[in-house]
């Protein structure tokens, strides 16, 4: 949610600042409104997801049934709000001649999903581990990474 905010604002600075004396200032600007758009738009279902949450015990709670699904709708809409804004920012490069950075930011939020899938593969073959649960009676010198992975 801070890289939304801190975008947004960015974009938005950006946008209210920008010369109209720039080469392609009309399709640069629509960009950065677009981008904007994306942010805000990430910002407000990543609060609609904390607003679903409200209720819960991160410690012993989690949302099952539709809830479920709608929280984990909102957060992969939060994500690709996000990576479609910064995707919008890295062509906004591209377009006021800062190429090797734009093709660098392309080439990075490629990646991203690359990531996910490698850790959803890792986790679909329980190569990550298990969660270790936290207990104030255990000591951690009584307890060696063995044992818990």
């Amino acid at each position: 949610m801070n890289i939304a905010i801190f975008a947004g604002g960015f974009t938005f600075g950006t946008l209210l600042i920008l010369p109209n004396t720039i080469d392609n200032f009309d399709y640069i600007r629509r960009l950065l409104s677009f981008a904007f758009i994306m942010f805000a738009s990430s910002l407000f279902a990543a609060i609609a997801l904390q607003y679903l949450l409200r209720e819960y015990n991160p410690a012993s709670e989690a949302p099952c049934g539709v809830m479920s699904i709608i929280c984990q709708a909102h957060t992969y809409a939060t994500i690709v709000l996000i990576i479609v804004g910064v995707l919008i920012l890295n062509i906004v490069l591209l377009a006021v001649g800062q190429k090797p950075a734009g093709i660098i930011g392309i080439i990075l939020l490629s990646l991203i999903p690359v990531w996910y899938g490698c850790i959803w593969y890792l986790e679909s073959r329980d190569r990550l581990g298990n969660p270790v649960p936290i207990s104030s009676d255990v000591n951690e010198s009584q307890v060696s990474n063995e044992k818990l992975c």
